[in-house]
């Protein structure tokens, strides 16, 4: 499963979904059964084919969840016709409530979903042979993305960023950073959903502030820079950032690497990106990304 266009368009287009399902909600008192009916159905049927079109596999884990996304049904026997209009309405009305929590969920899960949005990075091919710990790291930096008062999947936060576990594996992972002190679990009979709490964002942003800087780990190899910048620029494209200063700053380290020790270029890339920080042409996310994928360090950010 891969997103076949922009983010930025992507997570647009669900705000819209959710708008207009929040739309119904507010007029479906006002609407006749029938109308309402058609019109709840052909929203559905809107946002899974685009659903499916634009994460290019039809049925994929965003839609199917979509499709069950609906509460618990109880069957009323004998109502009368007014009765069954306004049974009607409030199962339209819950399900509606169900789907549009679900949007939500998506928007902010797409965003941390490197397989999904970046799909042939280095990095994510990269990450087939991590160790342990770096699962278990990966998995509480995205849950830190992700904060706030919602449990995600741990195994589909690790799906969704390229990494394959074991059966199981996902439940031992969430149990290691709970006995850790660093998230809260909910386990099912196959998952574990996750939420990072208090000491977990304390230790990401302790490790995140004092992380020393080893340029060393900047990759030695021409092509490979090569290689990530070109990433990157596609990897802006999609996010919807077309400012053409921004190609042209991240296209000339390709130049400046030929000609300067790591630790120099390092510390160039490093001054550029806080230069876009502060003109607040980039995001602070996006900046962190792009550091982090040419050097393999943490960018603290004034």
């Amino acid at each position: 499963m891969r997103l076949n266009i922009e983010i930025s368009e992507f997570q647009s287009t669900i705000e819209t979904f959710i708008d207009e399902g929040e739309n119904f909600k507010k007029t479906n008192r006002n609407l006749d059964c029938e109308v309402l009916n058609g019109n709840f159905t052909e929203w559905k049927s809107t946002v899974l084919t685009y659903l499916d079109d634009t994460l290019n596999e039809t049925n994929n884990i965003f839609s199917k969840s979509f499709k069950q996304a609906k509460p618990i049904s109880y069957v009323i026997q004998n109502l009368t016709k007014i009765d069954r209009n306004d049974e009607l309405k409030k199962s339209i009305n819950s399900e509606l409530t169900e789907k549009i929590s679900l949007l939500k969920y998506i928007h902010k899960l797409i965003k941390i979903s490197d397989a999904v949005t970046i799909p042939e990075s280095i990095e994510i091919q990269d990450r087939a042979r991590y160790t342990t710990k770096q699962k278990l790291d990966l998995i509480l930096e995205k849950l830190y993305e992700l904060r706030g008062d919602r449990n995600y999947t741990i195994e589909l936060i690790s799906e969704l960023n390229g990494i394959e576990l074991e059966y199981g594996e996902g439940m031992e992972l969430a149990k290691v950073l709970e006995n850790q002190g660093l998230i809260d679990v909910i386990y099912g009979r196959n998952q574990s959903d996750g939420k990072i709490n208090l000491y977990g964002k304390m230790y990401i942003e302790e490790r995140r502030n004092t992380a020393a800087e080893n340029y060393e780990n900047i990759s030695s190899n021409q092509q490979d820079i090569n290689t990530k910048i070109d990433e990157i620029v596609e990897h802006l494209r999609r996010l919807g950032l077309g400012q053409e200063i921004i190609f042209e700053e991240i296209e000339e380290l390709k130049e400046l690497y030929t000609k300067v020790g790591k630790k120099t270029w390092g510390q160039i890339l490093k001054g550029k990106l806080i230069d876009l920080s502060i003109s607040k042409l980039v995001e602070n996310d996006t900046i962190g990304y792009i550091y982090e994928h040419l050097t393999n360090n943490n960018l603290r950010l004034p």
